[in-house]
Formats: structure tokens, C-alpha cells, sequence
């Protein structure tokens, strides 16, 4: 199942950030090492080296080539923002620097990519794996599926490099005067199964930067505006205990903290409906 479409380069070299290209290959353009890469002629020599490939490359041809110098930023800056090793983040980010501009002058970063945060519009195409997940956790029947709505992110919950699919679902079923419902969605067998529900939620929600808050939790923590249905509105932290998370009226107040990390579910445009199918 596929969650982002990077070139095949970005995601061939981030299924192998502790390796690089063997030493026989030729590496002094970016085409031939893409090829190195496409082709799986990888060595097992470490990071630091594939820096120094792409310090090279970019010296010679620039961000003027045919290279996806963008996109693979993009991807990497994910990959940060997903990690808690330190040593990991510091060659990436040295990586990145490279990817967004090097020697040359960088252009001005959207706001959401400044510092360690960014923001992610909610997924609004119709998605029939999401979509039959949704239905079956909730049994909503057919009659209720022109009145439910559902959004979606993706995002690696538990540290363990596979995607949750985190989903927000409005409807006579989900929703009420506190709020809307949080899905979590794992994958098995190429499809979506329920992994827990989260109900009284407010979109969007903060997923906190690995240091963020010293809350115990074994995934990564939850933040959202906990409002309506007679609660008094605060900012709350979703944390876990044994893979589950606490319920909304469970989560720990978060007070007077500026928080840094990704926000997700950011609600921009009509979500569909559940009687729409994927095209």
C-alpha cells in the first residue's frame, strides 16, 4: 500500500539510510547514481558516504538538473521528523541541507517547514480500504453513509517504521457535541483493520515532536483541543500504555507549552462521504 509517491531514488535511499553506493559504481553525476541506487548497487558502506556522493553531485550540476532536489527533500524532512535517533537525525539533516541548496542561496522555507514543525492537510480523496475500515468499526449502515464523513493522515505512531493511518470521522455514528471520532487504522494483509477508536476529538491534531513533553507514552503523543459537551476547553495529551491510548477525558492537560511536531487533520476541503468510492 502506498502512502507517497517520492521518486524512486528518494525511497529506494531512504529504505537504505545506513548504506550507500559501492565503491565500484560510478558515482560522479546524479543519473549514474541514481542507477547505482534503482538498480540495488549498494554497498554496505555507511551514511557518511552517501553525503559526500550528494555534496559531489550537487557541486557539479546544481539544483539545475533533472535530479528531484524538492521532493527529495521533502521525503528526508519526513524521515526527521518521524525518527528519535539523534546520530541518524544529525546526517539527514546535513543531507537536507544539501537537498535545499548547499553552497548555493536556499530559498525562504514555508512557515509549517521552519524549525522541526510542519503541517498536513487532511487526505480528502475517497479511499475504499479506509472507507470499508470505517464502516466496519463503527457497523454504520448503508442509510448512514451519505451523512458520514471521513479525513486522513498517515504517520509511523509506534516507532517501529510502518504507517497508522489516523482517521476523523464525523457523523451521526462519531460525532457529538464534544467532537468528532479519532480511528487509528493499522495495515494487515494490504488492507485496513481497526486498531482503536478515540472519540471526543477536535481536528486538528499535534502529533508532538520526539522530547516535546516528558508524559510517559510507548507511541507517539497526541495533542488536541478539548472542548464541548460540558468539558472545559484545554489542550489535552493523547499518551499510550501498552500500545492503547488514553480515552479524550483520560488526557493530561497540556498547559502554557509552546509544543513543536507535526499537525495533522488539518481540515481544508470537503471531506467524502462514505458512499464515495475511490476512482
Amino acid at each position: 500500500m502506498t502512502y507517497i509517491k517520492p521518486i524512486a531514488l528518494a525511497a529506494a535511499l531512504l529504505a537504505a539510510l545506513t548504506i550507500s553506493f559501492p565503491a565500484e559504481a560510478k558515482s560522479d553525476t546524479l543519473s549514474s547514481a541514481e542507477e547505482a541506487v534503482e538498480e540495488g548497487r549498494i554497498s554496505d558502506k555507511d551514511l557518511d558516504l552517501l553525503f559526500q556522493q550528494l555534496k559531489e553531485a550537487y557541486r557539479k550540476e546544481g539544483n539545475e538538473s533533472s535530479f528531484d532536489w524538492k521532493g527529495m527533500s521533502s521525503v528526508i524532512l519526513g524521515e526527521i521528523l518521524k525518527s528519535d535517533d539523534v546520530q541518524k537525525n544529525k546526517k539527514l539533516k546535513d543531507i537536507l541541507d544539501i537537498l535545499t541548496g548547499g553552497s548555493s542561496p536556499k530559498e525562504e522555507p514555508a512557515p509549517e517547514e521552519q524549525g522541526p514543525d510542519r503541517t498536513l492537510d487532511a487526505e480528502v480523496r475517497p479511499n475504499d480500504g479506509i472507507r470499508r475500515a470505517v464502516i466496519s468499526a463503527f457497523d454504520i449502515p448503508k442509510k448512514d453513509w451519505k451523512t458520514t464523513h471521513y479525513s486522513y493522515n498517515f504517520m509511523d505512531l509506534d516507532h517501529d517504521g510502518k504507517m497508522e493511518a489516523l482517521v476523523l470521522v464525523q457523523g451521526p455514528y462519531t460525532s457529538g457535541t464534544g467532537g468528532d471520532t479519532l480511528l487509528i487504522l493499522k495495515e494487515k494483509d494490504q488492507d485496513w483493520e481497526k486498531d482503536q477508536s478515540i472519540s471526543v476529538i477536535h481536528a486538528p491534531i499535534l502529533v508532538a515532536a520526539p522530547g516535546e513533553l516528558h508524559f510517559p507514552s510507548d507511541r507517539k503523543i497526541l495533542i488536541f483541543k478539548r472542548s464541548g459537551g460540558g468539558a472545559k476547553e484545554a489542550y489535552a495529551a493523547l499518551t499510550s500504555k501498552d500500545g492503547i491510548y488514553c480515552t479524550a477525558a483520560e488526557a493530561e492537560e497540556v498547559k502554557d507549552q509552546e509544543i513543536h511536531g507535526t499537525l495533522l487533520l488539518v481540515q481544508k476541503d470537503p471531506a467524502p462521504t462514505l458512499e464515495e468510492k475511490e476512482k
